[in-house]
């Protein structure tokens, strides 16, 4: 699956949240308009601590770094089928949800990945517009080539329906752990397992554990709780990163 990193802009209102300008490449970031419209510096530390923080959860959604020792924050159904394969006829972990007391006890998780986006390059003018043959072969040498040379997982992915072409370097980490998730009912209470649909009265979270050489892994980049509600205020600017799985709003 070829996916690319995208962060929102988005202004918390009383009731709803409400996107201001749609979706952000990391490279393209608007510097200017939030600057002048809200008084806030998108520096590159900033946008890279972001980044750094933010990852690919499979093939199939994103999650959060929360802490320095490798702990992952998703959502509940984005973790729900490797939550399901670790269950048992004795213990099913959707039903019964799960808790793990100690590192010992966290469940390594069969095939999963976690992929860190640490490289990101605009590659659009040593790609052919007009061959779809050359594209193709130009693209397969390109990952080949930084792949070999960065030791990262590297991938090209076409944004803007061909306009553009990124280049993506991954971190992996393919020892990866549950660590809780709720039971079934409560992720999904109400009936909707995905999130798009709000107001939202669940517990859609489920956290894992990356692990490298078989211990805990030390991360620089990660987002810090904020278990007050002082930053929770109306008109408040916040940030979203992520894969989304599609969209047409970049």
């Amino acid at each position: 699956m070829r996916s690319q990193i995208f962060f929102v802009l988005l202004i918390l209102a009383a009731t709803t949240l409400l996107a201001d300008e749609g979706m952000y490449l990391y490279k393209v970031p608007p510097v200017k308009q939030v600057k002048e419209k809200y008084g806030f510096e998108l520096t590159p530390e900033f946008l890279k601590h972001l980044q750094l923080s933010t990852a690919r959860f499979g093939a199939r959604g994103t999650a959060s770094f929360v802490s320095s020792n490798g702990l992952i924050l998703t959502n509940h159904h984005v973790g729900s089928r490797n939550i399901y394969e670790l269950s048992t006829p004795e213990n099913d972990l959707m039903e019964n949800g799960f808790v793990a007391r100690t590192l010992e006890d966290e469940l390594k998780c069969s095939g999963l990945e976690i992929l860190v986006p640490v490289l990101e390059e605009d590659v659009t003018d040593k790609i052919s517009s007009d061959d779809a043959a050359l594209r193709k072969k130009q693209i397969a040498n390109m990952e080949k080539e930084w792949t070999d040379k960065t030791k990262l997982r590297c991938s090209v992915t076409t944004l803007y329906q061909g306009g553009k072409y990124y280049l993506y370097g991954y971190k992996i980490y393919n020892d990866v752990r549950l660590v809780f998730a709720p039971e079934s009912s409560i992720a999904s209470f109400g009936g909707d397992p995905d999130n798009y649909e709000y107001p939202r009265f669940c517990l859609d979270c489920a956290l894992f554990r990356a692990y490298e050489d078989g211990k805990p892994a030390k991360v620089e980049h990660f987002l810090k709780w904020n278990v007050g509600t002082s930053s929770y205020a109306n008109g408040n600017l916040s940030f979203v990163s992520g894969f989304p799985g599609r969209t047409e709003r970049a």
